[in-house]
């Protein structure tokens, strides 16, 4: 490998790069284009040309150790070898790095409204949730996309994800509310070094709440049901079981407490101008704040939806990293769904991700910066 990374210093040094014609760059996109499968695209003539013109001895030696390597044993021109390394890096860096979000892409009727309009849609619309953590993954990193359909009808968690976001503010506000103006230590923090920092843990305790309460409402809800039904079913059951005075949650929560007391004690641990004592306080107040809301009915998302995942068309590919997309529909209160989806998602690569991905890639950071230009 020492002898491959050599020889792609020389081919590709500062006075070649300059002068690669746009094929080439072209080609290396066309091999990212569908990462499903790295599947290798036909080069072009202009990119053996040049390499024979401007860099013979250099690229003839690389295809050789290629095929001598085991890398590319099947290429018959330089371009088919250098795709075989590129890929063999893309491949490994994309497993290591690869990071999915779901980023806001506009609908057919937006494109409608926005055709004929001097506003256009752009980037005050970017939106981007991060969904790595529910997203399965094919052997080579990339979406497994019949499987991420099974589970999505099974666990709910995109749609969970989106009636979380839509009340998370809403919510959030409540429970601050009632921890700063009911319990003695909440009263406090207003005045306290931590107050943000507190003020932030509320909210992502209270995400953990709101996302498993809309779960259990999605497992409950069928289309011949009326939707406020199936909410009043959840709240009311874990309301009725709740004990604050107790500190206790039903059984059945006993895995959203496990995450929302890790969570607790890791933030609270770092809070380190307080005692042991006063975080101690802290816990117990913040425990049950969020059992005095379950026990009110409160803690639930306001909005329910339909999620309808498919492989994206022409019409969605406004990024060439978009294969699938997520359309977003509202379900009513009598359990009907909207005709028209109001938004759509696409499954994307953070870039951050496809960043290392491609630098890793290349492994020459000249190499990667051509082809963002070109890009």
């Amino acid at each position: 490998m020492d002898k491959i990374l050599e020889l792609e210093k020389k081919l590709f040094n500062k006075s070649t790069i300059g002068k690669i014609p746009f094929d080439f760059f072209n080609y290396i996109a066309n091999l990212v284009v569908n990462p499903e499968y790295f599947d290798k695209e036909e080069g072009f003539s202009s990119v053996e040309n040049f390499f024979k013109i401007e860099r013979s001895k250099e690229a003839k030696e690389l295809f050789q150790e290629l095929k001598k390597s085991g890398i590319s044993p099947k290429a018959n021109t330089f371009s088919e070898s250098y795709a075989d390394l590129f890929l063999l890096r893309y491949q490994k860096a994309f497993n290591e790095y690869a990071k999915y979000f779901l980023r806001r892409i506009e609908t057919r009727e937006e494109y409608g409204l926005f055709a004929n309009s001097k506003r256009k849609f752009g980037d005050e619309f970017y939106i981007a949730f991060d969904v790595n953590d529910f997203v399965p993954r094919l052997s080579n990193g990339a979406i497994d996309f019949e499987n991420l359909k099974k589970r999505e009808s099974k666990e709910h968690n995109i749609a969970a994800l989106f009636s979380t976001m839509t009340s998370l503010i809403f919510l959030a506000n409540v429970a601050w509310k009632s921890f700063t103006e009911v319990t003695t230590r909440g009263i406090a923090t207003k005045s306290w070094v931590y107050g943000s920092e507190l003020e932030e843990l509320i909210v992502d305790l209270s995400k953990i709440l709101n996302t498993f309460f809309a779960k259990k409402v999605y497992a409950q809800h069928t289309e011949d049901r009326p939707l406020q039904e199936s909410i009043d079913n959840v709240m009311d059951y874990y309301a009725k079981y709740v004990n604050p005075d107790r500190y206790q949650l039903p059984k059945e929560m006993d895995e959203v407490e496990a995450e929302m007391d890790k969570l607790i004690k890791e933030r609270l641990d770092s809070f380190r101008e307080l005692s042991n004592q006063t975080k101690q306080n802290i816990y117990l107040e913040i425990v049950q704040t969020f059992l005095h809301m379950i026990d009110k009915g409160l803690g639930m998302p306001e909005f329910f939806h339909k999620v309808i995942l498919r492989e994206s068309n022409e019409f969605d590919r406004q990024d060439y990293r978009i294969n699938y997309a997520a359309d977003i529909y509202l379900i009513a209160p009598d359990g009907s769904t909207s005709k028209n989806n109001y938004e759509t998602y696409g499954f994307i690569l953070s870039d951050d991700s496809m960043e290392k991905v491609l630098k890793e890639a290349f492994n020459n950071d000249l190499l990667y910066e051509k082809f963002i230009q070109y890009d």
